[in-house]
């Protein structure tokens, strides 16, 4: 059935309204997750420099914060001698923190470890752009002297996840683009078609 034309310059321009907002809400759709967001997630990642690790020593420990219904995530925890306070430690190696997603270790690998003596290799992660990650990344874990994690090992872990994270990013900023873009040229097309209506009636906008 063929829609009736719109009739009043009203119901033309509040038509134009909506295609201004279908625009806007698309294209900062498309700077927010097609540009910045992918580049808050890749920049800045990668390790330290050896010669930029901190060491600190005490008694290490796990804490287990929920996420969703039946999703935990374990923290990592320090407390160094005679200090009251645990130092919480994390593996993102990027500028941008998420808690969940950072965690360093399972609960299985973790378990055997708790309440020991451990020396724990760390540094701050450089600020990229705005973001700035508060918390000390891990790069090395040692308990009662056995190594659990070497510098090596958080290096060759931090590329892993760097070039899957770009195969990962690229995609969704494919997807922002067609996905939002489309959305974009359907307000485009919309805002035209009522600029013209309106020009036929000598009527400006």
């Amino acid at each position: 059935m063929e829609q009736a034309p719109l009739k009043t310059e009203e119901e033309i321009r509040d038509y134009y309204s909506y295609s201004v907002f279908i625009r806007v809400i698309a294209g900062l759709s498309i700077v927010w997750f097609g540009i910045l967001s992918p580049l808050s997630e890749l920049g800045g990642r990668g390790i330290a420099e050896l010669d930029r690790v901190q060491y600190s020593e005490g008694i290490l420990n796990v804490s287990y914060q929920k996420v969703l219904k039946g999703s935990d995530y374990n923290v990592l925890l320090l407390k160094e001698q005679n200090s009251n306070q645990w130092t919480e430690y994390y593996c993102g190696y990027s500028a941008r923190h998420f808690a969940r997603a950072n965690w360093c270790f399972t609960d299985e690998q973790i378990e055997p470890y708790k309440n020991k003596h451990a020396k724990i290799g760390w540094y701050y992660q450089d600020r990229f752009l705005w973001l700035k990650n508060p918390h000390p990344q891990l790069v090395s874990l040692q308990v009662d002297g056995k190594e659990i994690r070497s510098y090596e090992q958080t290096k060759n872990l931090s590329e892993r996840y760097k070039k899957s994270g770009v195969y990962l990013e690229i995609g969704l900023s494919i997807f922002v683009f067609i996905g939002f873009g489309f959305m974009y040229l359907i307000g485009e097309l919309l805002g035209r078609h009522c600029k013209k209506m309106l020009k036929e009636r000598e009527v400006v906008l």
